[in-house]
């Protein structure tokens, strides 16, 4: 993490928790679990829900070039970002 000078390393091998490593002077590591803390207090909690949608509409929902399911993740609260919605949504 730049503002402390700690290595931070994410093992997300659970999808509903990750196990966080960080790396550096007791001081350092302090302030960086401080900020991490804070980061996580700040999202609000996240939710996932598993639906089945036919094969027939597929098309539909995912629109030209994926525009449809897009702006669909947009209009629900998600990322703008292309990079940032991949892999949000699997069909």
């Amino acid at each position: 993490m730049d503002n402390t000078g700690t290595q931070i390393d994410v093992d997300k091998s659970y999808e509903a928790e990750a196990t966080i490593t960080v790396r550096g002077t007791k001081e350092d590591i302090k302030e960086a679990q401080g900020l991490i803390l804070e980061i996580a207090s700040s999202v609000p909690e996240e939710t996932s829900v598993d639906m089945t949608i036919e094969n027939r509409f597929h098309r539909s929902l995912i629109g030209a070039g994926g525009q449809g399911l897009k702006e669909l993740i947009a209009r629900c609260g998600g990322p703008t970002d292309s990079k940032l919605q991949a892999g949000l949504v699997r069909l």
